[in-house]
């Protein structure tokens, strides 16, 4: 069976950000530096610095991969119009990922409450700047 898993080229900070979603939403992490190949002999036709990320994969509720962008480290993430639909079973569960993604830095742009389509609905951009959709329907 296929999946999909969505991809983001860090610039500059993949394990920073590989980790802080690691510790928001749990799940297993695996990260791969360029060092670690280069100690196991794999060789690349560019220069790349031996920490960065050469590819990382985040599974488990929030399935996540990506590497640094050789080009950019920035540490900005030029994020366009990316962002992530977290769909939660509670109105409680929601206001717990609102918390987690605004803290240290992050921001709640549109408060967690009831919408008025029924469902509870709110967004956070974290402290990286990536956009999030917190919903779930609602208990009445």
């Amino acid at each position: 069976m296929a999946r999909t898993l969505p991809y983001i080229s860090f610039h500059g900070n993949a394990a920073e950000m590989l980790n802080y979603y690691h510790s928001v939403f749990g799940g297993e992490l695996n990260v791969l530096t360029y060092g670690e190949q280069m100690d196991n002999g794999a060789e690349f036709p560019f220069e790349a610095p031996r920490d960065a990320v050469a590819h990382g994969t985040l599974t488990g509720m929030f399935n996540l991969s990506g590497g640094d962008d050789l080009e950019d480290s920035s540490g900005s993430l030029n994020r366009g119009d990316l962002s992530f639909v977290l769909e939660v079973d509670s109105p409680e569960e929601g206001e717990t990922y609102i918390a987690a993604l605004a803290a240290d830095g992050g921001q709640v742009t549109m408060p967690f409450t009831q919408a008025p389509w029924g469902d509870h609905y709110g967004q956070v951009e974290d402290k990286f700047g990536m956009a999030w959709h917190v919903s779930t329907h609602s208990e009445n």
